[in-house]
């Protein structure tokens, strides 16, 4: 079997040949797979690789960086896509050897080679690398989607017994790049996924006993979506792509109460009477919030919206203004300053709450928001009718509560896993039930610019269910120089919140008693890290080979980094073991937007690390989680925390 391989590959490097006696241009290797480099065509098998037929028992033997230059090339051509080969980084005597790319006698064009495999052709072989090494070589993942030594590994595949030292890994494609091709990766997003090792690692793929040695990522001239899970693999695929209980993950509630935000707001109406509401053409609060003439059914106290001349409150419209109770603002006659009513409010310390099972859980105005046409009465907040359709926001455009009355927002942030975003818990009455205005198409999966929404159903009355991104209105970033917010789109990009629109199911008023939302991510341990539990960083080759029993002796280390870059953004990020096992992280970024990012570590066994900043120390210690804020012209800010039980 493996015999008829070896003529197809034959016969594939003669008709290659013979084009070229024709005149076809060939072209370098990084103009992409369906070209071949010059110094390639035309060889026999035996300079593909040292010996061997690609079998179990006669693996193809590397032992020169052309070896691995060829594996790599060919395996993006699709060589290897009829069986499962053997590979092993040794001479053909079986003694382990040491492939140092740089040395004076390695060709230039094999000292950079591509991604190993790729979704179309994923590399499913079984290489062993025979406790070798290979030293110094670069990896152009130029118009690739799964960047690192290994690009694209699938099911199959075993990697293992491997060292790699100084490697750099090239991952900054430009605006140009053709990714027709490209496939969602984390989160339902297209981006690429960059690693050391391994840029995608499939379900069941092997990665045993694989190391690296003062490694490289240069993704500074980043202009794509280009993701790092664990700095080591760019997507595990095992895990979604995401570490539960990672650093992006953090338990969060917030709630409103029917009863208390009636009080609440009753008290500031009367603590802040003559305070002006901006947009409301010089009325002060006591007449905004002050129903007047309401209705009888039902008698509105409180409203968030101002009836036109002649127009009782709590009837059909017209309305002269509408306000959101979270982007309320208003102004001290006596100082001339403007502040939000709800942070006022809790400056003053009258917030509104929710309290069950005698744990309370507060309104946050960053996570939700009440939007005119909602009035209060004593027992419950009522959202009226009619009920209208909503326009989903282009992407691109500043998101304006104000545009979706008669609902209740929940700004909720994105998770490991983005259908189950957390637990929301409603308390409704009246007729009818509750739901989302989706703004999501699930034939495109996209949220559907300009188009209308779709009706989600909650429930009737006491419900409680699990948050999923497809039920949301649309998905935002906030501006970090503004505070607004911009609709992103969520397939690309990963969102700071997905907004949920909480609206009535009929156009009769619904009664809403309370609304509680909780996310509580998984505790992170090394099961949470399982992707990594069989790889890690070296100072030296030294430090596992001088080990009397290296698996039963070595100890990994579990530490990893991980980021996300949108389109804007790049960075460069080298990773260094020290020879007491500390650890030595440098890197340098850009921004060329208003935008931010994260640069996670993880670190669940408490080594020492230091992190440099552009050659400037910006932390040393031993936190398990240490996050590195990335702001456009502003100096990292630097946070490093602990996990519960484990001390400070």
């Amino acid at each position: 079997m493996k015999f008829t391989k070896i003529k197809r590959i034959n016969l594939i490097v003669s008709f290659l040949a013979l084009l070229m006696a024709f005149g076809v241009t060939t072209f370098a290797w990084i103009d992409q797979s369906t070209r071949i480099p010059s110094d390639v065509i035309g060889k026999t098998r035996n300079a593909y690789f040292a010996c061997g037929d690609g079998s179990a028992e006669f693996p193809f033997h590397i032992d020169r960086a052309v070896h691995f230059f060829n594996l790599s090339f060919l395996q993006n051509l699709g060589i290897f896509d009829d069986d499962i080969y053997h590979f092993k980084v040794s001479d053909c005597n079986g003694n382990r050897v040491e492939i140092d790319f740089n040395a004076p006698n390695v060709i230039d064009v094999f000292r950079t080679i591509q991604p190993i495999g790729t979704e179309t052709h994923p590399f499913n072989g079984q290489f062993d690398g025979h406790t070798s090494v290979l030293k110094g070589y670069t990896v152009n993942g130029y118009g690739f989607q799964d960047v690192g030594t290994f690009g694209f590994v699938g099911p199959d595949a075993k990697i293992y017994d491997l060292f790699l030292e100084a490697p750099t890994i090239l991952s900054h494609p430009d605006s140009l790049i053709d990714s027709s091709g490209f496939t969602e990766r984390n989160d339902g997003h297209i981006n690429l996924a960059t690693g050391y090792i391994v840029g995608y690692l499939s379900e069941f793929a092997e990665l045993d006993f694989v190391f690296v040695i003062a490694p490289e990522i240069q993704s500074l001239m980043n202009n794509f979506a280009n993701r790092s899970q664990y700095g080591l693999i760019g997507f595990n695929e095992a895990d979604g792509g995401n570490i539960a209980g990672g650093p992006r993950e953090q338990a969060y509630d917030f709630a409103i109460d029917a009863i208390s935000s009636y009080n609440a707001l009753m008290q500031a109406r009367s603590a802040y009477s003559n305070w002006i509401v901006s947009g409301s053409g010089g009325l002060s609060l006591n007449q905004v919030l002050n129903t007047g003439n309401p209705s009888p059914n039902p008698p509105y106290n409180i409203d968030l919206a101002i009836p036109g001349p002649g127009t009782p409150r709590g009837t059909t419209p017209p309305y002269n203004n509408t306000f959101s109770l979270s982007t309320m603002q208003i102004t001290n006659p006596s100082t001339n300053e403007t502040v939000f009513l709800y942070d006022q409010m809790v400056a003053d310390n009258n917030p509104i709450k929710s309290v069950t099972n005698g744990v309370e859980s507060f309104y946050n105005r960053e996570n939700i928001d009440l939007v005119g046409f909602i009035g209060w009465d004593n027992n419950d907040i009522v959202i009226r009718e009619p009920r209208q359709n909503f326009t989903i926001p282009a992407i691109g455009s500043t998101f304006n509560p104000l545009n979706y009355n008669r609902s209740i927002l929940l700004y909720v942030r994105p998770s490991g896993d983005n259908t189950a975003l957390g637990e929301a818990r409603g308390a409704f009455s009246q007729a009818g039930s509750m739901g989302f205005a989706s703004g999501f198409d699930i034939n495109t999966g996209a949220y559907r610019e300009g188009g209308q929404h779709t009706y989600e159903d909650w429930g009737g009355a006491n419900v409680t269910s699990q948050l999923d991104f497809k039920e949301a209105l649309t998905a935002v970033r906030e501006d970090s120089e503004t505070g607004q917010f911009i609709v992103v789109d969520a397939a690309v990009e990963t969102p700071d919140y997905f907004i949920f629109a909480v609206i009535s199911s009929t156009n009769g008023f619904k009664a809403v008693q309370k609304l509680e939302f909780s996310y509580i991510p998984a505790a992170i341990n090394a099961d949470s890290l399982s992707g990594i539990s069989n790889i890690d960083f070296l100072h030296s080759v030294n430090d596992v080979l001088d080990l009397a029993d290296p698996r039963e002796d070595y100890v990994f280390s579990f530490v990893n980094f991980g980021y996300s870059l949108s389109d804007a953004q790049g960075i460069n990020i080298t990773t260094a073991r020290n020879a007491d096992g500390s650890y030595r992280f440098d890197f340098n970024y850009v921004i060329t937007d208003n935008s931010f990012f994260f640069l996670d570590f993880i670190n669940l066994f408490q080594y020492d690390i230091k992190i440099f900043y552009d050659n400037d120390e910006i932390y040393s210690g031993t936190n398990q989680i240490i996050e590195v804020r990335l702001e456009g012209a502003l100096a990292p800010a630097v946070t490093g925390r602990n996990l519960p039980g484990s001390g400070p």
